[in-house]
């Protein structure tokens, strides 16, 4: 995508902000990437589904790309998307 107006979103910690059952907690140790193989698909998943239907919008990983052609149209889809990511529970 190729936006005259950019902007980048850093999810903090990846898939560390997925909320686990308060049963499960004490039974989740992360240790390396490698070991939680799963945890990344789920995340881009959550990811995926917050920032459906929201134009201009793509995400890589554990980044969200929003933009646009001019500033006005480029801050409403950056405001729509930190609003879906907070409802999603993820940290920009």
């Amino acid at each position: 995508m190729h936006f005259l107006v950019p902007s980048k979103i850093n999810l903090n910690q990846g898939y560390h902000q997925i909320p686990l059952h308060s049963d499960s907690r004490s039974l989740i140790m992360f240790s390396t990437h490698a070991s939680i193989s799963h945890a990344a698909e789920i995340f881009q998943r959550k990811v995926s589904d917050a920032i459906c239907g929201i134009p201009c919008i793509k995400n890589t990983s554990d980044d969200i790309y929003v933009g646009d052609r001019d500033n006005d149209t480029h801050d409403l889809h950056l405001c729509h998307t930190n609003s879906m990511s907070r409802g999603y529970q993820l940290t920009c």
